[in-house]
């Protein structure tokens, strides 16, 4: 018979105790703890160049806020259900989107993780128990989160959370997603020592440790903390330089390029020296020796584009992407990666064949670009690129 857990649910910023430093919070035996290692802050962005109808006011609300980077301890009897539902002391903690973008959604946590959800109310929850349990002893932190499945998270979220981690805790054993299987070469590439990392499936396993801490994310919506300057740069050590242009299609993938001209699309791109290149199915020594080598990064928005964290400062960015997406993660990388970022926005359209199963936010990225935006764009950046 599966086991049940009923808790009362709280705020964990309600509960947590600020502390000075990292002396300080490892002193803390009890209860909950945080340490700030970044204040929060502010920016305004401005795109390299914007075609395809006024700049949304979303693009300046989604990348104004700086996230204040926090490290939180959990010392009662912690355990962890599904993508950070963390349970101290009998306590559900709800997360506070501002410390977790990614992962404070109580719709995702249950959609990721039906069979573990049975009920939550505004100060209740309920879970069934998966039968597989896994304790570590000692200090445990863990890093799992919405999307964690995805290349393009761990570039932007979970390696540098672990970076955070490996500054100041050391020797902190991690916990995280075993549900990309490059993961393993992505730390490698990123210098993070496998000996302290434990791999596991949070939609099928308890995760329990004998304290337990949890980073909060360097990026918010779409701007990142001052933090990942320096981290960044830091997720391969091979030489960056700037001498090919690459266009990154979408159109191997099993749902196809969400532009639906995208054949013309690629044509101009073609005509300006792009090699046109598809790297969800390279290796990752291939991906990154690929993108340290770039000068002008384009494509369709998406978790190929982020790779532009391997590439130099200065290189260029141009994002295609729908009306209907309100994301622009990768203007928060290009300000931290002084890359001059920008966007050609098309039209969204219906999915040709309703048939076909998509997403909600899959649909939305269906769009026709303009082709005449595209090289009004590359007109703009190029015109201030170095020769």
């Amino acid at each position: 018979m599966q086991q049940q857990l009923e808790v009362p649910r709280t705020p964990l910023r309600d509960h947590a105790v600020a502390c000075a430093d990292v002396d300080a919070l490892l002193a803390v035996r009890e209860g909950v703890a945080w340490l700030e290692v970044h204040p929060e802050g502010a920016q305004q962005l401005q795109p390299a160049t914007w075609k395809g109808g006024a700049v949304s006011s979303e693009f300046h609300s989604r990348t104004r806020r700086l996230p204040s980077v926090r490290i939180y301890s959990l010392n009662d009897a912690p355990m962890v259900l599904g993508i950070l539902g963390l349970v101290n002391a009998g306590t559900l903690l709800d997360l506070d989107y501002l410390d977790f973008c990614e992962t404070s959604r109580l719709a995702d946590f249950a959609r990721s993780c039906p069979e573990m959800v049975e009920a939550l109310s505004e100060d209740r929850a309920r879970f069934a128990l998966p039968a597989a349990h896994l304790h570590v002893r000692g200090d445990c932190a863990v890093l799992v989160q919405t999307g964690d499945h995805a290349w393009g998270h761990w570039l932007v979220d979970v390696i540098p959370r672990i970076k955070v981690l490996r500054h100041h805790l050391p020797d902190v054993t991690i916990a995280v997603s075993s549900a990309l299987r490059p993961a393993r070469e992505l730390l490698v590439e990123a210098g993070i020592s496998l000996r302290q990392v434990v791999f596991y499936d949070p939609a099928k396993t308890v995760l329990s440790a004998d304290r337990l801490f949890v980073p909060s994310f360097v990026r918010f919506a779409n701007a990142f903390s001052p933090l990942a300057r320096d981290i960044f740069p830091t997720l391969s050590r091979r030489a960056r330089t700037r001498d090919r242009r690459l266009y990154v299609t979408r159109s191997a993938t099993p749902l196809g390029s969400s532009l639906t001209n995208s054949g013309e699309v690629e044509r101009v791109f073609e005509r300006h020296g792009f090699e046109i290149v598809s790297p969800e199915a390279w290796s990752v020594e291939r991906q990154v020796g690929t993108f340290a080598q770039a000068s002008f990064i384009a494509g369709e928005y998406g978790s190929g584009l982020h790779n532009s964290v391997y590439s130099a400062r200065g290189t260029r960015v141009l994002c295609l992407q729908s009306d209907g997406v309100a994301q622009f993660v990768q203007a928060g990388i290009g300000a931290v990666m002084d890359q001059p970022t920008g966007f050609v926005l098309g039209r969204q359209v219906a999915a040709p064949d309703p048939s076909v199963r998509m997403s909600p936010s899959q649909r939305q990225r269906l769009c026709t670009v303009s082709t005449r935006d595209v090289e009004e764009a590359l007109q703009d950046m190029l015109a201030d690129a170095p020769a």
